[in-house]
C-alpha cells in the first residue's frame, strides 16, 4: 500500500530507512494530525492500544512544530 501511494503522489517507492520519507510526506502533516485526532474522538479519548488502529504520535509533531520551520506555528 506504501508503494501505490507514494507513487499516486508522485514520490517513487517507499523503502526501509529511506532518508527523504519525512520530505516527501511533510505535505502531508496536518492531514495526518487531523486524521488522527479524529480517531482519539472516535474511539472515546481511550488508549491508543486499545483501539485499531489508534496512535498519540501526533502529539510529539504538535510539540516539535515550532522546531520544524513551522510558520504558523502548532499544526
Amino acid at each position: 500500500m506504501l508503494n501505490t501511494y507514494l507513487c499516486n503522489i508522485g514520490k517513487g517507492k517507499y523503502k526501509k530507512n529511506r532518508d527523504d520519507i519525512y520530505a516527501a510526506l511533510r505535505p502531508f502533516l496536518k492531514d495526518a494530525i487531523r486524521n488522527a485526532k479524529s480517531l482519539r474522538v472516535k474511539h472515546n479519548n481511550d488508549a491508543p492500544s486499545k483501539n485499531t488502529p489508534g496512535t498519540n504520535v501526533f502529539e510529539i509533531f504538535e510539540f516539535l512544530s515550532v522546531y520544524l520551520n513551522e510558520t504558523e506555528g502548532a499544526l
